[in-house]
């Protein structure tokens, strides 16, 4: 474009840009199992109209706090994005830190100073006037150190913008974790439910044998303990399911006792076919802690130069008037002067500069090993999470292809075989235990699948692959 570009509304723009790139990339992945409504899209956030800070959360929910009905997870991230309490203090903290550098980089006030002359030497004690001075002054600091306070102030800027592209991230991934878990109990409790009529149907059945002699009191006993076991696991599934159900109320901003509806969407559970140095690298581009870290030894390095520029002085320019300055004995008159005032400081304690420089120098050689410390662990982070991503999306796999299918037709015949008599009661009950722990398996696995991406993706602060919400840095 040509023209100038002002830091704090660049860092603020680009900030709304990636913050825009997150959410979108978790819609985008929330959808992944539905279609959305083309004007289900949320906009991005925006800035004022003079491009100088934040405006409120662009995305507004419609009905943000009716969570009553069937929940999908890209309708919670709309809700999120616009009541989480840790997003909306992340924003504010960014909009205070772009007000920064006009603060730091300004002069210091002028001090307005007067004096009285207490004796006059120039005039008699009775001369019936008083001697006195008006001055104004101003202190100059060094131009180059002013600079180097806006860059500081700048760099504090991107940093803000990071911890709250980052506050947001963390709590998109919060809100799939749940989501994930809340989905998970309402399948197991399906799977318990139905799992309990079919122990107090073959109860009844060992019953009715125990009277005609086909059944034998074991039999008929492990029926009704099974039943009785499935009725309080399914209990604690309810107990577990409201536990979830606060972590969502707090993630949201609502009321602890706002009604909250089961999830409408199934887990989505995709094939990571990206390479672990492919996700590294994505890693090292656009994971927010890393690009912090990396404004850090920025700001380590300006405070390193700047503590070098203590030892510069600082100037201080002066003009002033002097009432009744001069006084004429022959004719009793006075007359008014003005001053010209120039002065500096004298930085002249050497042993604390060159103790500030060293600390400085200290704080950056730090800033550098943390730096490449953070990336270590994230490039064996990203390992980890995509391993466990990988043998989640296996294990998904061969219950929901392999395992429960053979559970639920082995199931069925031996339901059919029982009713008629030609099943023994002992084998079925095994069965559906059997059944209940396939059944089980495959939805803890996909819960695992999708907590996995949502942590991976977390760790790479945004999507596993280019999306065309990506802004360039």
């Amino acid at each position: 474009m040509g023209a100038f570009h002002h830091p704090v509304r660049t860092n603020l723009c680009t900030a709304a840009r990636s913050i825009a790139g997150i959410a979108m990339a978790a819609l985008v992945g929330a959808c992944a199992v539905g279609p959305v409504s083309a004007d289900a899209e949320p906009a991005p956030p925006t800035l004022e109209s003079d491009g100088t800070t934040l405006a409120g959360p662009a995305i507004r929910p419609s009905g943000a706090t009716d969570l009553a009905g069937p929940q999908r997870l890209d309708a919670l991230i709309r809700v999120l994005l616009a009541q989480n309490p840790s997003v909306a203090a992340a924003r504010a903290r960014l909009e205070a830190a772009a007000e920064r550098k006009p603060q730091v980089t300004a002069l210091p006030d002028p001090e307005v100073e007067a004096k009285w002359f207490v004796r006059n030497a120039m005039a008699p004690r009775d001369a019936g006037f008083t001697r006195w001075e008006l001055m104004v002054s101003q202190s100059f600091p060094m131009p180059q150190m002013l600079a180097l306070r806006g860059d500081a102030a700048d760099a504090a800027t991107r940093m803000a913008a990071f911890r709250y592209e980052a506050t947001v991230r963390d709590a998109i991934a919060a809100l799939e974790d749940v989501h994930a878990e809340r989905r998970y109990l309402a399948g197991a409790e399906a799977v318990q439910t139905k799992l309990e009529a079919v122990y107090r149907r073959y109860a009844d059945v060992a019953r009715a044998g125990m009277d005609s002699g086909a059944a034998r009191l074991p039999e008929s006993f492990r029926a009704e303990a099974l039943a009785a076991q499935s009725s309080y696991d399914l209990r604690l599934l309810r107990e577990m399911r409201g536990v979830e159900d606060a972590k969502l109320r707090a993630l949201l901003g609502v009321p602890g006792s706002a009604p909250v509806g089961p999830p409408a969407d199934a887990p989505a559970v995709r094939v990571l076919d990206t390479s672990n140095d492919q996700l590294v690298a994505r890693a090292m581009e656009w994971n927010q802690d890393l690009r912090g870290a990396g404004v850090e030894v920025e700001m380590a390095a300006i405070d390193s130069r700047m503590a070098r520029w203590n030892r510069a002085p600082m100037f201080m320019v002066g003009v002033g008037k002097m009432f009744n300055d001069d006084y004429d004995m022959e004719t009793g008159k006075t007359t008014d002067g003005a001053t010209l005032s120039f002065g500096m400081t004298l930085p002249i304690w050497q042993h604390a500069l060159s103790a500030g420089e060293r600390e400085a120098d200290a704080k950056a050689r730090a800033a550098v090993a943390d730096e490449q410390q953070m990336r270590t662990m994230v490039a064996a982070d990203v390992a980890m999470t995509a391993f466990q991503a990988r043998a989640t999306q296996r294990l998904a796999d061969l219950y929901s292809k392999t395992l429960v299918p053979q559970a639920e037709l082995a199931m069925s015949a031996a339901d059919a075989r029982v009713r008629k008599g030609e099943e023994s009661l002992a084998s079925s009950l095994e069965l559906a235990a059997a059944w209940q722990q396939m059944n089980i398996a495959r939805l803890r696995a996909e819960a695992d699948h999708v907590k996995a991406i949502a942590a991976l993706e977390k760790l790479l602060g945004t999507t596993l692959t280019a999306t065309n919400a990506e802004a360039p840095r």
